[in-house]
């Protein structure tokens, strides 16, 4: 089994994904759209990364979000609230990753971070099961709202809605989960770390995820590079549909090209009995990705 997305058991009466993603992101009255899927806004004090999903429920957001490594945005603090508010806009209603879906009247974030923060409109949160225009008890919070001068009017709160209206959602997220192989082809992935030879990585595609889109001199596996070649120092890695669906135990080609690398085999990275290994790097835009699979090594 090949990950890797953050997955979790979530609340499954409402547990749909969205085949794509609409990274389209409203600043003020404008609309603008970002034209590529691994486009996000990065937020420099606290080193994390966003976009919003498209029109959905609060349990899809949240579950479109966990698939790529994060969660529904956490807002710790009225500064990151106010940086999140100019960088997306305040004049749309935003799902947020916070609510009391588990247990009545116990609002906690979908990351697990402690709640030390809450903006709550006038009189909420309210869970008011038949309030218009959005009727249904109301267990997820949205932001910029502001009842108190009409209904569904924007402002600068929080307030609890029902879960399955159709909002978009703020994804936050440190670096996006990517899928990869070690040794493709080949299961369980047993090797020597002799100090000899290459260990070939291979990064999956997706019609979600375009692996040309990655920075290849910034990969490591498990702490080495990839292998260069030549005068010109050729990096070695290429394109080649490798793998696809994990289902038992290895997967078949699946259209789709993948990025597969050589990275080199350095014993001083290595473990007695290290059972995972993990790839980094970064898009070209300099978004930060991570993959992890398992490895067996052989003494």
């Amino acid at each position: 089994m090949k990950i890797y997305f953050q997955n979790h058991i979530f609340y499954a009466r409402k547990l749909t994904m969205s085949a794509l993603v609409v990274l389209t992101l409203f600043l003020g009255f404008q609309n603008i759209t970002i034209a590529q899927a691994n486009s996000w806004i990065y937020n420099p004090n606290n080193g994390h990364y966003y976009f919003v999903t498209e029109p959905m429920d609060w349990f899809s957001a949240e579950a479109e979000a966990q698939a790529l490594g994060g969660h529904l945005v956490t807002l710790n603090n009225a500064d990151e609230e106010e940086w999140i508010k100019d960088t997306f806009g305040r004049y749309e209603h935003f799902w947020i990753g916070f609510s009391d879906t588990v247990e009545e009247g116990v609002w906690v974030w979908s990351s697990g971070e402690q709640v030390t923060y809450t903006n709550w409109d006038m009189g909420e949160p309210n869970n008011c099961c038949f309030c218009t225009p959005y009727p249904g008890c109301e267990d997820a919070a949205i932001m910029n709202w502001q009842a108190e001068t009409g209904s569904g009017t924007f402002g600068d709160y929080w307030n609890d809605l029902a879960p399955d209206g159709g909002f978009r959602g703020i994804v936050e997220f440190s670096k996006v989960q990517v899928d990869i192989d070690i040794k493709p082809g080949s299961y369980p992935n047993c090797f020597n770390i002799n100090g000899n030879g290459v260990i070939p990585v291979a990064i999956l595609g997706s019609n979600d995820f375009d692996v040309t889109n990655i920075n290849l001199a910034t990969l490591l596996f498990n702490g080495s590079s990839v292998q260069v070649r030549g005068k010109k120092e050729k990096t070695m890695c290429h394109y080649e549909d490798v793998s696809g669906d994990f289902t038992y135990p290895e997967g078949a080609p699946d259209g789709l090209p993948d990025l597969v690398c050589q990275f080199e085999d350095d014993p001083s990275q290595w473990l007695p009995g290290q059972a995972e290994a993990t790839v980094i790097g970064e898009l070209t835009d300099g978004t930060p990705i991570e993959g992890t699979d398992s490895v067996c090594i052989v003494p």
